[in-house]
């Protein structure tokens, strides 16, 4: 049998909820490790974005003045491994080696030992290229997915921090009862935990949460509430924030 929303038995709510709002909060030990990880993994990201920028815009760079001012002599291909070409080409009595992306349309007309025309920079023969295609500029932007991921798990670690923050400020507490379960089946990705609980007014409310840790249906929980908009509340103890007494 369920209890009553808004029924503890008597047990009086906890004595840091009970001043006036706003209340003064601070995150709790694991608030400042999911904040840190965050931070740390949208670091890598901008630095990750920033370092494949200066790349593509290094090999625009080395693309027109390859066209502009680059030699074009006779290599030789080495091999390809998965689209990528390996030659290799002579430069007053010193060998230079290169690889470069190969185009879908040629690859299987290109083999070891086949002779290569390559355009390089007479200073830099370094920088140099296949002289029969240029690469996409395009090509290299495909990097960029992985420092998205990156920050799309950032914002994974603190997609919770609002809505416990506007309730650990403004929020008020009442008991609350945990609903039956929609399903029996162990849910899948984020918890969350439906209960019932009494406003100021004494009318039933409903919430909804994310929630770390099944709760067996029927059992009396403290939840924080905003006044003006019920229906916006979280389980307590929060996660993340923690109220000062």
């Amino acid at each position: 049998m369920e209890s009553e929303p808004g029924s503890s038995k008597g047990k009086p709510l906890p004595s840091e909820l009970m001043g006036r709002t706003p209340h003064r909060v601070r995150l709790t030990g694991t608030g400042w490790l999911y904040a840190f990880a965050s931070a740390l993994v949208i670091f890598l990201a901008v630095y990750f974005a920033v370092k494949l920028t200066q790349l593509v815009n290094k090999d625009k760079a080395n693309q027109i003045s390859l066209r502009q001012s680059g030699v074009q002599t006779m290599g030789q291909m080495t091999g390809e491994s998965k689209g990528l070409l390996s030659y290799t080409f002579e430069v007053d009595g010193t060998i230079f080696g290169g690889r470069a992306e190969v185009p879908v349309d040629i690859r299987d007309n290109l083999h070891a030992g086949d002779s290569l025309p390559v355009r390089y920079l007479p200073a830099t023969p370094d920088v140099n290229h296949p002289a029969a295609w240029e690469e996409s500029p395009n090509s290299d932007w495909w990097g960029l997915t992985f420092p998205v991921f990156l920050v799309l798990m950032g914002f994974l670690f603190v997609w919770r921090f609002p809505l416990q923050y506007r309730v650990a400020v403004n929020g008020v507490p009442a008991w609350a009862c945990i609903a039956e379960h929609e399903s029996l089946e162990p849910s899948k990705g984020q918890r969350w935990e439906s209960y019932t609980f009494r406003n100021a007014e004494d009318e039933v409310q409903f919430g909804r949460c994310p929630c770390d840790v099944g709760l067996k249906a029927g059992t009396t929980v403290c939840v924080l509430y905003l006044p003006k908009n019920p229906i916006v509340s979280h389980i307590y103890p929060l996660d993340f924030f923690e109220i000062e007494q």
